[in-house]
């Protein structure tokens, strides 16, 4: 039927698809939506669909959803539409393809240069700014004025990168010496009820902040509350933030209680071990974190290989002194032989 009123009236088929995938859209049904707009020959609506949904997908490791859609688009839509490339760029992202990512970002700002934005919302440039900020290519407070830029895009009801642009600047605060900007940050993300993912990474950097002001009953409640997010998600595949089970370790070492620690140490490492991407300020915390459980909990070649991590991701982070200097004194420590940490040296202080 659908074939015989598109030769018919092939613009009443194509408003009806639109239609329809306004309806699919407001109903939350997002493939059925962009399906709906290709149907419809609206690829830059499918594409802006598409670049909408990224985050939870990307967040949740689901890159073999976003490929499909992205397939559904016609061959040289990125050429086209800055919301296709935008979306391809989010889509290297999840493969881990950096390279490939900041080429689908210059394709996408091209185009946005040749053209009026292909939704007149701005999302695709917000969807570019928050990318910029995972990437953390020209230092962290860079990476602080993008994600900023990011989180001027609109309010976490109707900007979809608010809660990734948020987490991500209060990881960069944390790392600049910024701790209250951060915490307030982190706060922002809890109670504007972002996803599960942006929720759990603020909640363990939160348990991060309060270990260090010596809170351990409450750093300990939010990192069990950021694991279970994490477990209920199935976030540990996740290819962004994914703090909650480091910090966990940490809180729970710094405890005494090595057991637990040595099992959330293992659990951090099979995540790591999966093809993944980490922004350097989130790479630097974690593998600071999990260099200094693994040295409280006696596996010293384990921590030597996540300072040796931390060592590389601090290229990229220059100006993160405090972190820096509780990277070299992990690093002294281990040269020394000498495993034990004074656990009133603060991380992010």
């Amino acid at each position: 039927l659908r074939s015989r009123l598109k030769a018919r009236d092939p613009e009443l088929a194509r408003d009806l698809s639109q239609r329809a995938s306004s309806l699919l859209e407001a109903r939350g049904e997002t493939e059925a939506a962009v399906r709906a707009s290709v149907t419809a020959d609206d690829p830059e609506r499918a594409a802006h669909l598409i670049l909408r949904a990224t985050i939870p997908l990307v967040a949740e490791g689901d890159g073999s959803c976003l490929d499909e859609w992205l397939d559904m688009l016609p061959p040289d839509a990125a050429n086209a539409c800055p919301s296709a490339a935008a979306a391809q760029a989010w889509n290297c992202l999840a493969r881990g393809d950096i390279q490939a990512m900041r080429e689908a970002i210059r394709l996408a700002r091209r185009t946005i240069s040749t053209r009026a934005c292909d939704d007149g919302s701005g999302d695709t440039t917000v969807a570019l700014a928050t990318l910029e900020a995972l990437a953390a290519r020209d230092g962290l407070e860079r990476v602080v004025d993008d994600a900023e830029a990011a989180r001027s895009g609109g309010p976490p009801a109707s900007n979809p990168w608010w809660g990734a642009a948020t987490a991500t600047q209060g990881a960069a605060l944390i790392l600049i010496g910024q701790v209250d900007l951060a915490r307030q940050r982190f706060l922002e993300v809890l109670t504007a009820a972002c996803g599960p993912w942006e929720t759990s990474a603020a909640s363990a950097y939160l348990a991060l902040l309060e270990l260090d002001d010596g809170d351990a009953c409450e750093a300990d409640r939010l990192a069990r509350d950021a694991v279970a997010m994490t477990v209920a998600r199935e976030a540990g595949d996740a290819t962004l933030m994914a703090p909650a089970i480091p910090v966990a370790g940490l809180v729970a070492a710094r405890s005494g209680q090595v057991e637990e620690a040595s099992q959330y140490l293992e659990q951090a490492r099979e995540a790591l071990a999966r093809p993944t991407y980490m922004p350097p300020p989130s790479s630097l915390l974690t593998h600071v974190v999990l260099a200094e459980t693994a040295l409280m909990t006696g596996h010293v070649e384990q921590a030597r290989e996540h300072v040796a991590q931390a060592v590389t991701a601090r290229t990229s982070c220059p100006t993160a002194v405090e972190t820096g200097e509780h990277l070299d004194g992990l690093v002294e420590r281990l040269r020394s032989g000498h495993r034990e940490l004074a656990h009133a040296d603060p991380l992010t202080t």
